[in-house]
């Protein structure tokens, strides 16, 4: 799996063939479904909450206060 692949790394292994495939293969994949920005202010905020919070906890009680 990908996490043993980078604990492989991260304790000294030896960087393979498929670790650099994978990564290129990732970055790909990444740079794909960021290419299409959107503009819905409520997605956004939405997505930048459950990247530092899940939605049920202290991100949550933020939506109950009032925008300003």
């Amino acid at each position: 799996s990908y996490h043993a692949d980078l604990e492989r790394l991260a304790n000294g292994g030896v960087l393979r063939k498929l670790d650099r495939q994978r990564v290129v293969a990732l970055a790909r994949y990444l740079a794909q479904i960021h290419a299409k920005k959107r503009r819905d202010a409520d997605l956004y905020k939405r997505r930048l909450r459950e990247l530092i919070g899940h939605g049920e906890c202290i991100m949550g009680l933020t939506d109950s206060y009032p925008t300003r």
